[in-house]
């Protein structure tokens, strides 16, 4: 095959030009790269490298090395600089350049895989027996007086049950614990236990129930009890929604004969904080985006929102229902004082601290700082869930891999919300990226099989999403009363595709059904 000289000589010009702004990115973040743990050193300065190479579009220069047969550099996540110098020789030797092969590279294709699985086996523990991805499932308050469940989920294919903070309280999660440490010793199997770290959840306050909407009688005669019943506030579009932050109880908008809104609608919200961060015009988003509006006006402890998304005859908005503003730059973050009481019990008893809502490298640090002050080595996770959190993603991992070791979890229902449903197949696979190019373990998190687990029969959708779940080190179950059946398809599904794909680097194995 007869190619043009100029045509490979273009090709390798590319790479030069990636190559040279590859050392331009390691000069400037000399600085974190100083910072890593020493077993991230390597792991870091590829993160960097491969920052580097997606700052080019390199689709063209793809395509073209697809035309004389090469690797398309499709797979360079995790050994960036081990696959620019073998594209390079190999273009020299087609052109007959008998150049010398360039020196070893820290990070061979080899060692990736190598860093990839003892990183993932230091935060998760030993990989079960016939699949690599590891299977996480949320417990619910019942475990710690049900051993038997938690026996049987360690026996059905559990490898990291997961314990969120948010709910229950120290003397719940305690018993948990037992019940899984004395399932370990049963079974011969091993768990790690991953605690949520609540963080700053925004969420509606309490509605007053409709027998008192009703009723001319004063909310006083209630005793305080709004707990009847699952009381809500019917929204319709183009109506106004008003937030506030003081404690008053929710209530339905009040029309006269006509029909006329003369009172909006209005509830509190649980972080009143957040009024003197938003602007008019802005994007609010209720109840797993369910209900969306946009913010009209705002004053003191108030703001009012024009509903711009509901059912057809109105959506209910109850209490407890989460509270997102994907455009505003939210004036608070970081951890509580509850959070960081829940962390001192966190490092004593579990394995893994998962921080949520995390925003940028400052709420990493705070992470790092109250655990250096309770002198824990105690393995993180950081949870993007935000349009912040994933836009910092590469200096959220930098600041993380100060300690030691360190997973992320892709928290698909808020960052769906915040990032817009359109973008999510996008974002995860950026995400799942990144995350190789850093050798760290990540978790595929948010209603994987969740119609299966709660319903008892999965979507077809849900089969492909599990499928392609297995692309990331960990997969997230939530709780439901059909979750053994979750997690025995979910094993099954990852065992079976782990012949076609090795994260997202396809494999072909012998057709089960072909011409003989």
């Amino acid at each position: 095959m007869k190619i043009k000289t100029q045509k490979i000589d273009e090709l390798i010009s590319s790479l030069d030009l990636i190559v040279k702004e590859t050392n331009g990115f390691k000069k400037k973040y000399s600085r974190e790269l100083a910072a890593v743990h020493p077993n991230y050193r390597f792991s870091a300065l590829n993160l960097i490298y491969y920052l580097a190479l997606r700052n080019h579009d390199i689709r063209d220069l793809q395509k073209k090395l697809g035309y004389l047969g090469l690797s398309r550099m499709a797979k360079t996540e995790a050994h960036v600089m081990a696959s620019l110098n073998s594209t390079r020789l190999i273009l020299n030797r087609l052109k007959g350049n008998m150049e010398a092969i360039p020196a070893r590279q820290a990070i061979s294709i080899k060692k990736s895989t190598k860093l990839m699985r003892a990183n993932t086996k230091a935060l998760f523990g030993n990989k079960p027996k016939g699949r690599r991805t590891r299977i996480m499932v949320t417990l619910p308050g019942e475990a710690a007086s049900g051993y038997d469940l938690v026996l049987r989920l360690l026996q059905t294919g559990m490898n990291v049950a997961r314990i969120n903070c948010a709910h229950d309280a120290p003397e719940i999660w305690e018993q948990i614990i037992s019940n899984i440490r004395q399932a370990e010793s049963e079974t011969g199997s091993t768990c790690r236990i991953v605690m949520d770290i609540a963080g700053p959840k925004l969420r509606t306050g309490p509605v007053i129930p409709e027998h008192f909407q009703k009723s001319d009688r004063p909310l006083s005669e209630s005793n305080g009890d709004l707990s009847q019943g699952n009381p809500y506030i019917l929204l319709k579009e183009g109506e106004v929604l008003v937030l506030h932050g003081d404690a008053a109880p929710g209530e339905p908008s009040v029309c006269d004969e006509k029909g006329i809104v003369i009172k909006p609608a209005h509830i509190s919200c649980t972080l009143p904080q957040v009024f003197g961060c938003v602007k008019p015009g802005e994007s609010v988003l209720f109840d797993d985006g369910k209900i969306a509006g946009s913010i009209e006006k705002t004053a003191a402890g108030e703001i009012s929102v024009r509903i711009t998304r509901a059912k057809p005859g109105g959506s209910k908005l109850r209490a407890d229902r989460g509270i997102n503003f994907p455009e505003s730059s939210l004036g608070f973050c970081g951890m509580s004082e509850k959070d960081k009481k829940d962390l001192e019990f966190i490092a004593g008893h579990a394995d893994i601290a998962n921080l949520s809502f995390v925003n940028d490298p400052a709420d990493v640090q705070q992470l790092l700082d109250e655990l250096d002050r309770l002198n824990s080595n105690l393995g993180i996770m950081v949870k993007i869930e935000t349009r912040k959190g994933y836009y910092n993603l590469p200096g959220i991992l930098l600041a993380a891999m100060k300690a030691f070791p360190v997973g992320v979890m892709i928290a698909r229902g808020d960052l769906a919300i915040e990032c817009g449903w359109e973008n999510m197949a996008r974002i995860q696979q950026e995400i799942l990226r990144i995350c190789e190019a850093a050798h760290l373990p990540d978790i595929w998190a948010t209603q994987v099989l969740e119609n299966l687990a709660k319903k008892g029969l999965p979507s077809r959708a849900e089969i492909t999403d599990a499928a392609l779940s297995q692309q990331a080190e960990c997969v997230m179950l939530n709780k439901g009363d059909h979750i053994f059946e979750a997690i025995q398809l979910l094993d099954k599904i990852i065992r079976d595709t782990e012949d076609y794909q090795d994260k997202m680097a396809p494999l072909s194995p012998e057709l089960k059904t072909s011409l003989k």
